[in-house]
Order: C-alpha cells, then sequence, then structure tokens
C-alpha cells in the first residue's frame, strides 16, 4: 500500500466518523425533547400525585354518593320530627278506652 491509499483511508474513515457523529447528534436531538416532556409530566405527578381522589381516600363520585344519603336520611328525619312536634307519631292518650285495632 502507498502513502496515498493510506490517506485514503484514513480521509474516508475521518468522514464517515464526522458523519456517524452527526447523524447521532441528529437522532440525540431529535430524542432530547422527552427530557421536557418527562419533566412537565413528573411535575403534573407531583403537583398532584392522587388526582382520583377528592378527600384522603374517596373518589368524587363516591362523596357525591354519602351526600346523597346523608341528604336524604336528614329529610326523612326530618319528616319525622315535624310528625313529632305536630303530635302526629301516636295516637291521643286523652280517653281512658282503648282505640280498637
Amino acid at each position: 500500500m502507498t502513502i496515498q491509499t493510506l490517506n485514503r483511508s484514513a480521509t474516508r474513515s475521518r468522514a464517515l466518523s464526522a458523519g456517524l457523529v452527526g447523524v447521532v447528534g441528529i437522532v440525540a436531538g431529535l430524542f432530547g425533547g422527552c427530557a421536557d416532556y418527562n419533566k412537565q409530566i413528573g411535575d403534573e405527578v407531583r403537583s398532584d400525585p392522587t388526582p382520583e381522589l377528592q378527600t384522603l381516600w374517596q373518589r368524587p363520585v363516591d362523596v357525591d354518593n354519602r351526600l346523597s344519603l346523608v341528604r336524604n336520611t336528614n329529610f326523612r328525619a326530618m319528616w319525622e320530627d315535624l310528625g313529632r312536634a305536630m303530635l302526629l307519631d301516636r295516637p291521643s292518650m286523652a280517653t281512658l278506652e282503648p282505640m280498637p285495632r
């Protein structure tokens, strides 16, 4: 082999290496955007690690179900209280005669 042949193969090697470095740089630049996306996802998770929960252990639908049950119970108890306040919860005891059944 002559010196010119060695210089040509060295030049080709350098060109190939430079091209490979360029391709790797472009690919890294394209996929380097993932770091920003991963940081954004990480920030979202850190700001609200349990987005599906409204209280410490209940989902929004569980809270709504509990509130509707409480409202229902309170209104039924209110009607019972109103009946007692208006003396409509039992028959009158004013007579000595028992009420027929």
